[in-house]
């Protein structure tokens, strides 16, 4: 029962923890051991603000970062959810267990309403990709 994987509405805040399935809740701490298979990146937690300037606040937290799948980069998406256009993506580098990136909304994006994001080794290993409503 390691690691919390979901997507939150309403801008609620996800935490992750080392790759795999959970039947743990969200409200719930997993243990920050080290995975005995699986060694995916945690999924990030997630939170986005829309602040002025068209621009958004993201807060990428992680309950813990295990040598073993221990994620090097965040990669995050914003996107308008229905509109059938691409999203616009960027990657920064993890500096710990909670980081906070303030992000400029691309102009044909302004009515961004979601924001997704997944962490990476320097491997490529790739952990699950988590979702938010933009709040604001």
């Amino acid at each position: 029962m390691r690691g919390v994987v979901g997507v939150a509405l309403a801008g609620a805040l996800i935490l992750g923890s080392c790759g795999g399935d959970s039947e743990d809740s969200v409200s719930e701490r997993p243990r920050a051991e080290e995975p005995e298979g699986d060694v995916s990146p945690p999924v990030p937690g997630l939170r986005a603000d829309r602040l002025p300037g068209n621009r958004l606040a993201v807060s990428i937290t992680y309950r813990a970062l295990p040598r073993k799948c221990r994620p090097s980069v965040v990669r995050v998406t914003i996107d308008v959810n229905d509109d059938g256009l691409a999203p616009a993506s960027d990657v920064a580098p993890v500096r710990g267990l909670e980081q906070t990136l303030t992000l400029k909304i691309p102009e044909r994006l302004r009515a961004a309403d979601v924001v997704r994001a997944s962490s990476e080794t320097r491997e490529g290993d790739s952990s699950e990709s988590v979702s938010v409503l933009i709040r604001g």
